[in-house]
Parts: structure tokens; C-alpha cells; sequence
């Protein structure tokens, strides 16, 4: 028989059950066989982190909210170990349970663990990269005044070594909009759950209380990244021409860089914003419209979620006890690392794509929201996962 022969019956549960139902039905003349009409689960991949419901940015409950639509991504791809972002920040708490894990030296999290040194000799600079006992990233950060520093913790500040932890908490803030370890029940979760992070310090905070970055670190930050394999690097603050050698090394070995556009909401780009080969990042609220803060024009690539946004945190105690926790952020700063997010699961799922390839798929695929008469292309990076969706569909 053909498909018009086949008819769906609804019935009263309250009446009967679906097996009682089916045999009265399958005694009929003419009816050559009942079945049930079942319903299954979506193969949907929804973390079972509690602070999901706080990180709209992922997966928004208003309806035609703000969110970058992670719910569709990963479906086809939560990420993979083998995509390296750096954070150049300043410094990365590598101790939280949802960046580092939870076992032990913490080598079981999102952190990328250099094992040659790992389990190589103390002192000794075992891969030969020019980094003594790198075993996760380095800190750049050396030769500063103690009384041009904030006292409260003590920075480190007098030479490079091989620990990148934070001390501000900005660092942490940004690596929980890239990767954590998701879907483990524990905190939030991220575009990533499980792509690699290359922490390096970079930064520090002055006696006013102001998050600094050295150029002459992000430099040598960008030229570590690129030994060590970064596939994109994240850059949540302004910057100098200075930088200029090491990002062109760094652009021509592939790496994939993106730069928060500023908080001063004018159209002032820092001079990595002015390059045309960096992705520059705009920042949007829930409701998809430019964030009031956002530095803006013509030179901004994409906008991405930056009011608002629940991640990781990093925190000193009175005691001086390092406080591993979550909190709400706002800036550029994070709408930064959402986009390197998106580039590093596109990159996850398409991973002979090239620098450029990448650069395009993204663009392509977001959703441009100028009608909002804003004076510049003001684009999401929702369809940036949603891309993926798209053609992996076709």
C-alpha cells in the first residue's frame, strides 16, 4: 500500500491505553497491522551545568534573544583538544576546578599540559623551546616597581617564570568565554568543553587599581603562542604598533587574532583594530543591540555578546587564599573571547581549514544586525556556530 493507506488515530488516554487502543483497532476489517506512533529525545547536546541558566550568551530563554545559538553548534561539535587558543591576559587561573580540573597537578582540565616538561627534569628545558619548565604557559611579567603595583595581593613582578596564574581575575574571566571543562555537572559551561588553553601573563594591576598590559610581553606572547601551535589568540585589551613584528610572524604561521574593540564608546580603533588582518570585536547586550559602552566603526569585523556575561572568576580572600569562583562581566573584553570561541569550534569541526578559510566561513555566517542604524556593520556571532549547522547539512 502506499502512503495514503497509513493514517494516524488520535485517542482519549484517559480512555484506554496505547496497547488496549492498538488491538481494538487491529480486529478492524481491513487494517492489516497497528503501531504506535512514538516520540524519542532529540540528540541535542545540552551540558548539565547549574550555571547554564545563568549564561544567556549561550543559549538565550527569551525568545529571539542575543545568543551566539551554542545549543545548534554542538550538535555537531563541542570542541576538541587539539585546537589551541592563547590568553594573553593577565594570567590564568589554572588551579579552578572548571579550567584546570579538579585531579591531581591539575593537568585534567582545559589548560594545555606541555607533558616534555611535565615529565621532563626540574631546570631543565626539556622540548627546547626556549622556556625552562613551561608545563603550562608562561609569565611574561618581569622587571616592574613594587610601589607602581597593587600591593593587595603582592604580583608577581620581578622575573619571567613558568607559572601564568592570575592575579586580577580578568584572564580567568575571559578563558570561561572560550573553554571549561562542561557537561560535568559543576559550574558553567562554554562553547568549548574541550579545546586547549595557552594561559601567558602579560599583564598586571597598577597601585590605582588599573589592568595594565605590556606590550613588550604581549609581544613575546605572541611569538611563544606561535612555537607552541597556537591555532587563534585572544587579545581583551588596547594595543601599539611595537606589536607589529611578532603579529605578522604570528599571522603568517596561520594563527587567527582577535582584539577587543574598547570600552569608550567612540570610533577609535587601538592600533591592531587599525591592521584590517585582525578580527575586531564589537560588543552587543541580550537584546542584540550595541552595547553602550562599545567602541565602534567601520574597521569593528563582529559584535558578540558583552553585557552581562556569566563566567569564570578569580578572587583573593582576606587570607590571602585564592578564591576560585563565577560572576557576571561586562566589556569588549569578553565579547573578544566569545568570537575566538567561535573560530576555535569552527576550527574544531573543519580543522584542515585554513587561517583564512576560517576567517571567511565566520564572517560569512553571521547575522548582520545594521538595521539598528548604528553606524557601523554591527554583526553576531550567533550564525557563527550556526554555520556550522548549516553546512554540515548540506
Amino acid at each position: 500500500p502506499g502512503r495514503e493507506s497509513f493514517f494516524v488515530v488520535n485517542f482519549d488516554p484517559a480512555q484506554s491505553s496505547v496497547r488496549a487502543a492498538a488491538e481494538v483497532f487491529a480486529r478492524l476489517d481491513g487494517v492489516v497491522s497497528v503501531q504506535p506512533d512514538e516520540v524519542y529525545a532529540m540528540h541535542a547536546m545540552l551540558p548539565n551545568d547549574p550555571g547554564l541558566s545563568s549564561q544567556w550568551w549561550l543559549r538565550s530563554a527569551t525568545l529571539g534573544g542575543g545568543d551566539i545559538r551554542a545549543l545548534a553548534a554542538w550538535t555537531f561539535s563541542t570542541g576538541s583538544p587539539d585546537v589551541l587558543v592563547c590568553v594573553a591576559d593577565s594570567g590564568v587561573d589554572w588551579q579552578h576546578p572548571e579550567i584546570g580540573g579538579t585531579g591531581p597537578d591539575y593537568i585534567d582540565g582545559v589548560v594545555k599540559i606541555n607533558m616534555a616538561e611535565f615529565n621532563g627534569s626540574p631546570g631543565i628545558d626539556d622540548d627546547g623551546n626556549g622556556k625552562v619548565d613551561d608545563v603550562r604557559g608562561w609569565d611574561f611579567v618581569n622587571g616592574l616597581q613594587w610601589a607602581d603595583t597593587w600591593q593587595t595581593p603582592p604580583q608577581d613582578i620581578a622575573i619571567q617564570d613558568p607559572d601564568p596564574m592570575d592575579y586580577g581575575g580578568h584572564g580567568t574571566s575571559v578563558t570561561g568565554c572560550i573553554s571549561v571543562l562542561s557537561d560535568n555537572g559543576v559550574g558553567i559551561a562554554s562553547s568549548n568543553w574541550t579545546t586547549k588553553i595557552l594561559p601567558c601573563r602579560v599583564g598586571w594591576t597598577d597601585n590605582t587599581g588599573q589592568g595594565l598590559i605590556g606590550m613588550s610581553f604581549a609581544a613575546q606572547a605572541f611569538d611563544y603562542a606561535r612555537i607552541m601551535g597556537a591555532d587563534v589568540f585572544n587579545c581583551s585589551w588596547g594595543s601599539g604598533s611595537s606589536l607589529a613584528f611578532s603579529v605578522n610572524a604570528a599571522i603568517a604561521a596561520g594563527m587567527i587574532i582577535v582584539e577587543s574593540a574598547g570600552n569608550s564608546n567612540d570610533q577609535v580603533a587601538s592600533y591592531l583594530g587599525s591592521r584590517g588582518d585582525i578580527i575586531s570585536v564589537a560588543a552587543t547586550t541580550s537584546g542584540d543591540s550595541k552595547a553602550g559602552f562599545s567602541t565602534y566603526g567601520t574597521w569593528v569585523d563582529i559584535s558578540a555578546p558583552g553585557e552581562g556575561v556569566y563566567s569564570t572568576g578569580f578572587n583573593v580572600g582576606a587570607t590571602g587564599a585564592a578564591q576560585h569562583t563565577y560572576g557576571s562581566v561586562s566589556g569588549t573584553s569578553f565579547s573578544s573571547p566569545i568570537v575566538a570561541g567561535a573560530f576555535a569550534l569552527a576550527k574544531s569541526y573543519y580543522p584542515s581549514d585554513t587561517r583564512n578559510q576560517l576567517i571567511d566561513r565566520v564572517l560569512a555566517a553571521v547575522d548582520n544586525t545594521s538595521g539598528i542604524r548604528l553606524k557601523f556593520k554591527l554583526i553576531k556571532t550567533r550564525s557563527a556556530d550556526q554555520r556550522i549547522v548549516t553546512l554540515a547539512a548540506k
